[in-house]
């Protein structure tokens, strides 16, 4: 079984509007472990946002907590059309979305990161293992690779 957590980069202030259309959109955030950029593998993913301030629905989670499953750690922003676009392929994967907001873009520098949207996959260790970056529709080639190196490292001892 693997977990999804959604990374919400956004340029907002208003932490009501900014619930309100991640509820309007069916904003779902999304960690799936997978993740495939030579650069990143076998780094350790850097800790999750902790304070309850951050997150948009239901308890803080961490790495800890997580251990022992794949994560897809989806990063995106309100204002980019091609992550509202993978929006279905997200939802088609079944999975837990928990939210984070990341207004400050903290965690996203963390990571690195340049691109919306981008998957992060991260394993049963917490180590990224995959970095996906743009648009993802089901059934698309990006969208099989991400599918396959979940399943490869589902099936990875812890």
């Amino acid at each position: 079984r693997h977990i999804s957590v959604q990374l919400v980069a956004s340029q907002r202030t208003d932490r009501e509007s900014v619930t309100n259309d991640c509820m309007k959109y069916s904003i779902f955030c999304v960690l799936l472990f997978l993740i495939s950029c030579s650069s990143f593998a076998n780094e350790p993913a850097p800790p999750l946002p902790s304070g309850s301030s951050d997150w948009l629905e239901g308890k803080p989670i961490g790495w800890a907590q997580l251990k022992g499953k794949v994560v897809l750690l989806n990063v995106w922003t309100f204002r980019c059309w091609n992550s509202y676009r993978s929006l279905p392929w997200l939802v088609s994967l079944k999975t837990k979305f928990p939210q984070v907001l990341d207004d400050d873009h903290n965690y996203w520098r963390q990571l690195n990161n340049r691109y919306w949207p981008a998957f992060y996959v991260v394993d049963k260790q917490g180590k990224i293992r995959g970095k996906f970056a743009g648009e993802t529709h089901p059934g698309d080639s990006q969208a099989k690779r991400i599918e396959k190196l979940i399943e490869e490292l589902m099936k990875e001892s812890l």
